[in-house]
């Protein structure tokens, strides 16, 4: 029987640096996946209330190399809600129409609550394969009570 010229140390030290490489090699391939790069602006009004239009969202920071956004829309306050959103192709404008969201169904608070809950829009950016390489996330306060002012 042949014995193994390595030492438990080298070998759990080959694995974990295999690992490591082989990691660090999906990270290269989206290098601003993980810091969440991309700016994003909107604004709430009463049209993208409830069941209304999505709002018009600006992006700043899109990578070279987008050609899809995958947006989604979250209630910080009620997580389990789903509040859609969509894939919109870019235009290289970096501004998301209103009412582009597909399966976009807005905050809708309830008409007599006088407070304010908190809402996400998740931007990320998309490449020719649909990898991420970058996203952005902003979040703002809605409720009936700030609706025209």
């Amino acid at each position: 029987m042949k014995s193994n010229p390595y030492n438990p140390i080298q070998i759990l030290f080959m694995i974990v640096f295999g690992c490591l490489i082989t990691s660090c090699s999906g990270i290269q391939n989206q290098p601003n996946a993980r810091n969440g790069s991309i700016t994003v602006d909107f604004h709430f009004e009463e049209q993208n209330m409830c069941n209304g239009i999505s709002p018009r969202i600006t992006l700043g920071n899109v990578p070279p190399g987008t050609k899809q956004f995958r947006i989604s829309l979250k209630d910080i306050d009620n997580p389990v809600f789903n509040h859609g959103g969509g894939i919109v192709q870019s235009d290289n404008t970096n501004i998301i129409n209103a009412g582009a969201l597909d399966s976009y169904y807005g905050p809708c608070p309830p008409k007599d609550f006088l407070g304010q809950y908190k809402y996400c829009f998740k931007v990320e950016a998309l490449d020719s394969v649909g990898r991420i390489i970058s996203w952005g996330r902003n979040c703002k306060l809605c409720g009936w009570s700030n609706m025209g002012k």
